[in-house]
C-alpha cells in the first residue's frame, strides 16, 4: 500500500474515470478496523465514515455521503487511509473486485486476472492493500455476484468502492461498458459456486451453533436439549377456516412493529435515509461484511445481505418468524410465532390460532414436540426491558471525537439549527441570500469568509412570491459577477405562497406535528443532498401561538430533528420584538425563547444608529447594519462588529415605458480604521509636538492632546468623524506604548492625567 494514497488520488483525479466520479456527491471516507471472527481469526475491514459529520456511513443512506472535496479534506485532516465511492441505484456504474490476484511486492498478477484485464474494456486500479484490482464499468448488473473461492465480487448497488487512484498502467483510463469482463467473471464464479455454497452453509452453521450474544430470548424444550435454530425446510400448515393464514398474519403484523426486532438485536441502528434498521455482521459475531436489514411496513422486508449472494437459497430474504428461529433460538415455528404474538401484545387467537381445520401442527414441526406454547407462556413472565436505558460513557480518545462541522463562518453547522434575529427591514433576508450565493459558488464574498466547499443550499421563503426571490437572487449574482458555471453547488428556491411548509399547528387546543410533511422535508433534503436550508421566516413554518414556550419548543425541536437526521444545517430566520432604540440581541427574538434555546448558533442584526453614523461619517445610516453573534447582553464596540452595507443594483429589466427594478444587495463594509492614511512620518510629527508641550488626556481640556494629532493630520476636532478618528489613534498609540499617561499637578496645583511621549519606546 502506498504511504500516502490520498496524494496519488489527488494527483490522478484528472483521469477521465476519476474526474467523472468526483463530480457526484456519493463519496465517503474509510478506516481500517480489526475484527475477530467466530473462528478466532482476525481480519481487516474497512468501515465507511460520513465525510460531512464523522461517524459511520451507510451505502443505503445518502445523508451519510458527501462530495469528493468533502471526503478528501476529511480524510486528509483526520489522517484516514482513503476515500470511497458509493454505488447507488441512481448512477450508472458497476464495481468489480478481483481479490488476492496481485503480489503487492512484485506487482505480478495471477494469470486468470491478467486474462480479464487483457480484455481492456474499462478503468481499473490497484486496491488499497495492493493485493487486489478494482474495475469500474458503465451500466448496472441486475444481480450482485460474490464468490470468495473465485476471488470475484460484482456489485451494482448497496456497496461502496475504495478509490485509490492507483491506476494500473497500460489499461483504459475511462469508465466504459464491460460486457465481456462481467460475463467472464460470472462464468468463473459459477465454476467455483459449489465451493461458495459450502462456505455459506459453514458460515450459517457457525452463526447458529455458537451461543447467541445478541439475543436475550430463552426458549426451553421439555427434554432440556438446546434448540436447533435452523429454518425448517417446510413450514407447518397454517391455513385457517375462512381462508386466514395464522403464520402469515403474525409475520405481517410483526413487519409493522420493530419492538420484537430490537429485543433480539439490541445493537440495531436506525438509518432514517433508507428507513430501515440495520445490524452489522460484527454485532452478529460473524466474519462477513454486509448487514442484516429490517425495513418496517407491509411493503418492507428483512434481508440478510451477509448471505444474500453467497449461495443462500432465498438470497438472504427472511420473515420475522425466520429471524426468531435463526437468531432468537426458537426451536419451532410455533414457538417463534407465539413469542412474536406476545411481543405484539396479542394472543395467538387474535391472529386465528384455534380456527384451523386440521391440527397437523405437531406432525410438521421440527423437533416434534409441543413445548413452544408453554415456552412462550413462561417467557411472558420475564420482565420487559425498560423504555429508557442509561448509556455508559465510553471514554473515547479526545483525538478521535469528530469535530463540529462548520460549513460557513461560525453560524452554519452541519446537523444543527441556527437562528438569525433582526427587526423588519434591516436586511436579514438579503444577508442570507448573499451568504447563499457565497456557499453555492464556494467563494469568499463577504469579509473574506469562505465556505468549506461549494454547497447545496435550499431557500424556503414563506412571505415573498417566487418572482421577488428571483429578483433578489439575480441582483446578488449580478453584483458579484457570479454565473451559473461558477457554481459547483446547487441552489433550490421555494416560496411559501406556492409550497407551504407548516411543520406543526394548533388544532382544538392540541399541538399536532404534520409528520408526513416533516418526513417529506427530510426526504427532499436527502434526495438533493442539501447542505444548508434557510427557513425565512420561522413564524411561517408553524401555526401555533409563538408566545407559547411549549408549542414553540415542539416546532423548534422538529426542525432540529430534521437537521440531525439529514446532516443539514438549518437557519431559522426570525423577527425581533419591538425594542425601540435598544440594542437587539438574540434574546430579543419575538415570542417564546424555546427557539433560541434549540439553536446551536444565534446572531442578531442591528441597523446603524445615529450616533454610530456620526462617528463613522455615514450619511444614510439605514443602509448599514452590523451582526453580533452569541447570546450575550453586552454588545461589542462598533469597530469590533461585523458590518455590512446595502447597495442598490439595477436589474436592467425595464423598457421604454416601465423603469427597471433596483434591488438591495448586501456587501461587506468595514468600520473606518483610525490608522488609514496615517504614515510613520505623521506619527513622528505628532510625537515632536507632544514632547514640546503640556497635553492633557481629557477631551474636554483646552490642551487636549487630540489637538496635536489634528494639527498634523489636518483634521477638525469638532467634526464627529474626525474626532472619532483622533480618539481611535490615541487609544492605539497609548496601547502600543508610543505615549503614556502620567498624573501630575497642573498650573493650579490640581493633579491631572497628562499624555507624554514614552521615553522607553523608540
Amino acid at each position: 500500500m502506498s504511504a500516502n494514497p490520498m496524494a496519488r488520488l489527488t494527483a490522478n483525479i484528472a483521469l477521465p474515470a476519476l474526474a467523472e466520479l468526483s463530480g457526484r456527491r456519493q463519496w465517503v471516507c474509510w478506516y481500517y478496523k480489526e475484527v475477530v471472527g467466530a473462528d478466532g481469526t482476525t481480519r481487516r475491514t474497512k468501515p465507511p465514515i460520513n465525510p460531512r459529520m464523522g461517524g459511520g456511513a451507510s451505502h443505503s443512506d445518502p445523508a451519510t455521503w458527501g462530495s469528493y472535496d468533502q471526503a478528501r479534506i476529511f480524510a486528509i485532516t483526520r489522517k484516514l487511509p482513503g476515500v470511497g465511492f458509493v454505488l447507488s441505484e441512481n448512477d450508472d456504474f458497476t464495481g468489480i473486485d478481483l481479490d488476492k490476484c496481485r503480489d503487492p511486492a512484485t506487482g505480478e498478477i495471477d494469470p486468470w486476472a491478467r486474462a480479464i484485464l487483457d480484455l481492456a474494456e474499462t478503468y481499473d486500479e490497484i486496491s488499497p492493500s495492493g493485493a487486489g484490482i478494482r474495475l469500474i464499468a458503465r451500466g448496472k448488473v441486475e444481480h450482485a455476484t460474490k464468490c470468495d473461492p473465485a476471488h470475484v465480487e460484482i456489485y451494482g448497488k448497496q456497496r461502496y468502492l475504495t478509490i485509490t487512484g492507483n491506476h494500473l498502467p497500460d489499461t483504459p483510463k475511462s469508465i466504459a461498458p464491460a460486457p465481456q469482463t462481467i460475463a467472464a467473471l460470472v462464468a468463473r464464479a459459477v465454476e467455483f459456486q459449489p465451493n461458495a455454497e459450502a462456505e455459506a452453509r459453514a458460515a450459517h452453521r457457525e452463526s447458529t451453533e455458537r451461543p447467541k450474544t445478541a439475543s436475550v430470548i430463552k426458549f426451553v424444550k421439555r427434554d432440556g436439549s438446546k434448540p436447533g435454530g435452523m429454518i425448517p425446510a417446510k413450514k407447518p400448515k397454517s391455513k385457517l377456516a375462512g381462508g386466514r393464514d395464522f403464520f402469515r398474519e403474525v409475520n405481517d403484523a410483526a413487519m409493522c412493529d420493530p419492538d420484537w426486532f430490537l429485543k433480539i438485536y439490541r445493537h440495531a441502528k436506525w438509518y432514517p435515509g433508507s428507513g430501515d434498521y440495520r445490524v452489522s455482521s460484527d454485532a452478529l459475531g460473524r466474519s462477513l461484511e454486509e448487514d442484516l436489514s429490517f425495513k418496517i411496513g407491509a411493503s418492507g422486508g428483512i434481508v440478510d445481505f451477509g448471505v444474500a449472494d453467497m449461495g443462500d437459497a432465498r438470497r438472504g430474504r427472511r420473515t420475522p418468524i425466520d429471524i426468531v428461529i435463526e437468531h432468537g433460538g426458537a426451536p419451532t415455528v410455533k414457538d417463534a410465532a407465539f413469542w412474536l404474538c406476545e411481543r405484539l401484545g396479542k394472543t395467538p387467537e387474535y391472529f386465528g390460532w384455534g380456527e384451523r381445520e386440521t391440527e397437523a401442527q405437531s406432525e410438521s414441526e421440527p423437533h416434534g414436540d409441543q413445548s413452544g406454547h408453554e415456552g412462550a407462556q413462561a417467557h411472558s413472565s420475564s420482565p420487559k426491558p425498560p423504555l429508557i436505558e442509561a448509556a455508559p460513557y465510553g471514554w473515547p480518545d479526545s483525538t478521535t471525537i469528530p469535530r463540529r462541522q462548520w460549513l460557513y463562518y461560525k453560524h452554519f453547522i452541519r446537523g444543527y439549527v441556527s437562528a438569525t434575529i433582526a427587526a423588519g427591514g434591516v436586511g436579514k433576508s438579503s444577508l442570507t441570500i448573499a451568504e447563499t450565493v457565497a456557499m453555492i459558488c464556494g467563494r469568499a464574498l463577504l469579509h473574506d469568509i469562505k465556505p468549506v466547499a461549494a454547497l447545496n443550499v435550499w431557500i424556503w421563503n414563506g412571505e415573498d412570491p417566487l418572482d421577488e426571490l428571483h429578483r433578489r437572487i439575480a441582483a446578488t449574482l449580478k453584483h458579484y459577477g457570479i454565473r451559473r458555471d461558477d457554481c459547483r453547488g446547487k441552489l433550490f428556491v421555494n416560496s411559501g405562497r406556492d409550497t407551504q411548509v407548516v411543520v406543526a399547528e394548533m388544532i382544538r387546543g392540541e399541538i399536532k406535528v404534520q409528520r408526513p410533511l416533516v418526513e417529506a422535508v427530510k426526504a427532499t433534503i436527502v434526495a438533493n443532498q442539501i447542505d444548508v436550508m434557510i427557513v425565512d421566516p420561522f413564524v411561517s413554518s408553524h401555526r401555533v401561538n409563538e408566545n407559547d414556550n411549549a408549542a414553540i419548543d415542539v416546532v423548534s425541536r422538529e426542525w432540529a430533528g430534521v437537521a440531525n437526521a439529514t446532516g443539514c444545517s438549518i437557519d431559522l430566520v426570525h423577527h425581533a420584538r419591538k425594542v425601540g432604540d435598544v440594542e437587539v440581541t438574540v434574546e430579543a427574538a419575538r415570542g417564546a425563547s424555546a427557539m433560541i434555546s434549540a439553536a446551536r448558533s444565534a446572531r442578531a442584526l442591528n441597523q446603524m444608529t445615529a450616533e454610530e453614523a456620526k462617528k463613522a461619517g455615514v450619511e444614510n445610516r439605514r443602509t448599514y447594519f452590523r451582526v453580533t453573534t452569541g447570546k450575550a447582553n453586552m454588545s461589542p464596540a462598533p469597530e469590533a462588529s461585523q458590518w455590512f452595507e446595502m447597495k442598490s443594483v439595477d436589474l436592467e429589466n425595464g423598457d421604454h415605458f416601465t423603469p427597471s427594478d433596483f434591488i438591495g444587495v448586501v456587501t461587506d463594509w468595514k468600520w473606518p480604521d483610525p490608522l488609514d492614511d496615517v504614515t510613520v512620518a505623521d506619527l513622528e510629527a505628532v510625537k515632536n509636538i507632544v514632547a514640546s508641550g503640556q497635553w492633557r488626556e481629557s477631551v474636554q481640556a483646552k490642551e487636549w492632546v487630540g489637538k496635536a494629532i489634528a494639527k498634523v493630520l489636518g483634521l477638525d476636532t469638532d467634526a464627529p468623524r474626525d474626532k472619532e478618528k483622533i480618539k481611535g489613534l490615541l487609544r492605539i498609540w497609548i496601547k502600543n506604548g508610543v505615549f503614556h499617561v502620567v498624573r501630575r499637578p497642573d498650573g493650579n496645583g490640581d493633579e491631572r492625567p497628562f499624555v507624554e511621549v514614552n521615553p522607553d519606546t523608540p
